[in-house]
C-alpha cells in the first residue's frame, strides 16, 4: 500500500501533466484551424488540387513560419 502523501503527490503531478497536455492540444487545434482557413483562402475549397495551388501555399507557409510562432512559454511571459 502506498502512503496517502505519496498518492496525493502522484495525483497532483498527473493533474499537472494532464493540464499541460490539454493546453498543447488546444494550441495545436487552433493552429490547424488557422492553417485551414489560410488554405481555403488560397484555394477556395480547402484542398490543394493543383501544382499551382501547392506552390502558392508553400510560398506562404514555410518551415520557418511555424517554428517561428511563439511558444506557450513565450506567450505566458508576455502577459
Amino acid at each position: 500500500m502506498v502512503p496517502a502523501t505519496l498518492q496525493f503527490l502522484i495525483a497532483m503531478i498527473a493533474c499537472a501533466i494532464n493540464e499541460r497536455m490539454q493546453r498543447k492540444l488546444d494550441y495545436t487545434q487552433e493552429e490547424v484551424r488557422v492553417l485551414k482557413e489560410l488554405l481555403e483562402g488560397l484555394t477556395g475549397n480547402g484542398r490543394i488540387s493543383s501544382p499551382d495551388e501547392r506552390k502558392k501555399c508553400c510560398q506562404i507557409v514555410k518551415p520557418g513560419t511555424v517554428s517561428g510562432w511563439p511558444t506557450d512559454q513565450e506567450r505566458r511571459s508576455d502577459e
